[in-house]
C-alpha cells in the first residue's frame, strides 16, 4: 500500500470519527463533512510531503531527525497557537 493510499483510509477514518463525534454547524457554503474531508487530506497531504523532502535533503537518518524539530518549531509558531492577535474576528 503507498504512502497516497493510506493517508486517504487514515483521512476516512480520521473524518468519520469526527462527523460521529461532533455536531455539524449550519449555514455554511457546502457539505461540512466535505469541508472536513479536504481540509484533513490536504494537512496529511503536506505533512507527507514535509517529511519525504526532509528525508531527501539529509543524507542519513540521524540528520533528518535533527532536521525535523527546526522544521516543526516554525510550524507551529506561524500556525497562531502561540501568538495572540489583537483583533481577531469573532
Amino acid at each position: 500500500m503507498g504512502l497516497g493510499a493510506l493517508a486517504i483510509l487514515q483521512n476516512i477514518l480520521m473524518t468519520s470519527a469526527i462527523l460521529m463525534g461532533f455536531k455539524d454547524p449550519s449555514n455554511y457554503l457546502f457539505p461540512w463533512g466535505l469541508g472536513v474531508f479536504t481540509t484533513s487530506f490536504l494537512t496529511l497531504f503536506s505533512c507527507m510531503n514535509l517529511g519525504l523532502l526532509i528525508s531527501a535533503i539529509s543524507k542519513n537518518g540521524s540528520q533528518a531527525s535533527s532536521t525535523l524539530p527546526l522544521v516543526l518549531l516554525y510550524q507551529i509558531i506561524f500556525s497562531g497557537v502561540l501568538l495572540r492577535r489583537e483583533h481577531e474576528l469573532h
